[in-house]
This record gives structure tokens, sequence and C-alpha cells, in this order.
């Protein structure tokens, strides 16, 4: 499979996980179908494994040829209210120049059912 095709079939999958996430948000929540909310689950985690956390990987592995540490932190419990996925990267510094823990660049994917 090409770059442009597993790029295009990414595109669908996430136009399809935010069309879903829009319908939803049109309807109460007690109106929503416990099975569309274990079918968006299930999407969120399988773009998770098949993308996410390979890019944060990669990226993670880029970090640390430059010095930086990274941490990726997956709640992969689908039954857990929030699923996610977090990458934390902690950069290098002097030694005389400590990081707070909030100064952390994190980027995190959460699935909000």
């Amino acid at each position: 499979m090409s770059e442009k095709e597993k790029e295009d079939d990414l595109a669908q999958e996430l136009d399809a996980i935010l069309d879903s996430y829009d319908k939803n948000n049109e309807v109460k929540q007690d109106n929503v179908d416990e099975e569309q909310i274990q079918e968006f689950l299930a999407r969120f985690e399988r773009i998770k494994v098949e993308t996410i956390r390979p890019t944060m990987e990669q990226v993670g592995k880029y970090l640390e040829k430059r010095g930086h540490l990274y941490q990726i932190k997956d709640k992969a419990d689908i039954h857990e209210d929030n699923p996610s996925i977090t990458m934390e990267i902690y950069p290098r510094t002097s030694n005389d120049v400590p990081i707070q823990e909030h100064e952390f660049p994190t980027i995190s994917f959460i699935a909000n059912n």
C-alpha cells in the first residue's frame, strides 16, 4: 500500500470518527445507543494502535537522538470512561535549569464518549 493510499485510508477513518462525533453531539446523551459508543471506542482503539502510538514512538526515537526523553502513557482499557494515549516529552536542560512537571510538552488523544 502506497503512502498516499495510507493517508487516504487514515483520512476516511478520521472522517468516520469525526462524523460520528458530530452526530452524537446532536443527540442527547441519554439517546446514544451503547452499541454506537462501543463502535466509536473500537475505532479509537484501532487508530490508536495502528497510527497514533507508532507515530508517537517514531517522534520519541527522534527526540532521543537529540538528547531528550519521552514517555507514552496508554490508558488502554476501552471499558474505562475515557480511554486515552498521551506522550510526555522531557526536554534536555542544563544542570542548573530544572523544569517543572507542568512545563513538559504533552500531546493526548482522548476518546470522550
